[in-house]
């Protein structure tokens, strides 16, 4: 039996979640318009469900995204026919959005109000729920994906994993890691050349461009002892943001036949990079990709996580006795996991 997900949002507002998933077959079947499509419903999904997408990166073979769920309003129940209706509207098309406000009116002019209750109930459970954005997504994907290429069964494999960041540093880290995977892939050199991703969206000359910088800004910003202290840094956050990106992307390590074991920016154009946005981050973390960002469970400061285990602690085995563990490979400063992957690998190969 598969484990319930481990939810924090109701107690940590500004968590974020790091989804990942992967098609079954792990080919590399999304091309541009795979990649366009899926970006597109992903907006869509993201403005009905009540979702914050920070950012994001569609690859060839799977997703990365980097969400937070807006706060369920108190009167959430009592959502006027109006808002739904504009909500379906934004999320599954005009003609769904007609159909659903004759539906809702033909309800009350006929004296059904448990009917109209009914419908209306149906669409707020699919809202501030991250299951159900990420189901939406997959499916309506899948629907489109089989229909546009002639096959049938499923797209996806399993269920998608999912990874808390928590506190501006582990929030600001993990995007960079999403932003960096078709650098690392050696897909483009520079990851504002990479249009299906969240910082490749907001350098582009698209019409997206100003609302990717927006939920960067707030994935940057917009949270309590934020990285960017200075309103001067916030103002400039994507240059900000592209130091970090760069800081955190150099290649690392070398194989016997001269190639880098990890692909990333050749140090010295990451120095230049660095030095023409006119700071240097203090970066000290481990400039290659790790696994703590996918399947560490929750990443942040010691006492965030001690925190989370506090309020969650039912999740957890009895044994377990502290949330924080220490993440290794690397000089991460205050980040923590919640998960020992060192430990666990260990006790699976036993």
């Amino acid at each position: 039996m598969r484990k319930k997900r481990l939810l924090v949002h109701h107690q940590f507002p500004h968590a974020a979640y790091h989804v990942i998933s992967r098609v079954v077959s792990r080919e590399l079947v999304f091309g541009p318009e795979e990649k366009a499509k899926l970006v597109s419903l992903m907006r869509r999904y993201e403005r009905f469900c009540g979702m914050r997408v920070l950012t994001y990166c569609v690859m060839g073979n799977h997703f990365h995204i980097l969400v937070q769920v807006e706060q369920k309003p108190e009167n959430a129940d009592q959502m006027s026919d109006t808002e739904l209706v504009d909500r379906v509207r934004r999320g599954h098309g005009k003609a769904a959005a007609k159909a659903l406000e004759i539906e809702l009116t033909s309800m009350l002019r006929d004296g059904l109000p448990h009917m109209h209750a009914s419908i209306k109930a149906k669409y707020l459970k699919r809202m501030w729920n991250l299951s159900a954005f990420v189901q939406s997504v997959k499916q309506r994907f899948s629907t489109w994906f089989n229909k546009h290429h002639g096959r049938k069964g499923t797209l996806w494999e399993e269920r998608y994993k999912s990874v808390i960041a928590m506190g501006p540093e582990a929030v600001a880290s993990v995007a960079a890691y999403i932003d960096l995977n078709p650098v690392r892939a050696g897909l483009v050199e520079d990851p504002a050349d990479y249009e299906w991703s969240g910082y490749g969206e907001a350098m582009s000359e698209g019409r997206g461009a100003k609302f990717a910088k927006q939920r960067l800004k707030e994935a940057l910003c917009d949270r309590s002892g934020s990285l960017l202290a200075s309103e001067e840094s916030k103002r400039n956050h994507m240059e900000w943001y592209r130091c970090w990106i760069y800081g955190r992307g150099v290649r690392r390590g070398i194989k016997a036949n001269g190639e880098p074991m990890k692909k990333g920016f050749d140090p010295k154009e990451a120095v230049k990079v660095i030095e023409q946005a006119g700071r240097i981050p203090a970066v000290d973390q481990l400039r290659r990709k790790v696994r703590y960002f996918s399947d560490g469970l929750v990443v942040g400061t010691k006492e965030v996580l001690e925190k989370v285990f506090s309020e969650k602690r039912d999740y957890f085995s009895e044994k377990r006795k502290t949330g924080a563990r220490k993440m290794r490979w690397g000089e991460w400063g205050e980040l923590r996991a919640m998960r020992d992957l060192q430990v666990e690998e260990a006790e699976q190969m036993s």
